[in-house]
């Protein structure tokens, strides 16, 4: 007895065998290794420039000293940076006013004015630090008092076209403030 609804076979023995059915499947491992290839690439941008030197500055109590951090010198190329925060790891035995700041078109060393050296200057926190390309990270310190001001780390959160990261950058800062 046939039946009427199955369609014809090509096959010259009537029966036909498929392949295996995982098979239509395997695109779904390969895309999720392309995947987490793809966010693992996102969160490891190249690193940035750090140094375990020791940076010693002097300033006088209620002076405020400016710092430069980064220097053009320490990268090849140029790399655009959309800083999201700064965090700035400090020893201090008194209060102390400590903040990054970019010096755009321009670079220091140490200063008590930064004007004369760079284009302009705003907040790090938010703006865009064009690394490479004649900005600089710089900070600036402020006590009232005779102290020792350690900032071990300056620490970027920041984004560098698709990839995002958070890394140290620049030396160790010890600045002695003198009464």
């Amino acid at each position: 007895m046939t039946n009427p609804a199955a369609p014809p076979s090509d096959s010259p023995s009537g029966f036909e065998v498929g392949g295996p059915r995982w098979t239509r499947w395997l695109w779904v491992p390969v895309m999720l290794a392309l995947a987490a290839f793809a966010a693992w690439w996102m969160t490891h941008p190249e690193e940035l420039p750090s140094s375990s030197d020791t940076l010693n500055v002097q300033t006088k109590a209620g002076q405020t000293i400016y710092i430069g951090v980064t220097s053009d010198d320490d990268v090849d190329g140029s790399r655009e940076l959309h800083i999201r925060d700064v965090t700035l790891t400090k020893q201090t035995r008194g209060p102390v006013d400590v903040i990054a700041m970019i010096c755009h078109d321009g670079s220091i060393n140490t200063t008590a004015d930064p004007g004369p050296f760079c284009g302009s200057i705003e907040k790090a926190k938010g703006s865009t630090l064009d690394l490479g390309g004649g900005d600089q990270l710089m900070i600036s310190v402020t006590a009232e008092s005779s102290q020792i001001v350690t900032l071990d780390e300056v620490s970027l959160a920041y984004r560098e076209g698709l990839q995002w990261g958070t890394q140290s950058i620049g030396p160790r800062v010890v600045v002695s403030v003198f009464g």
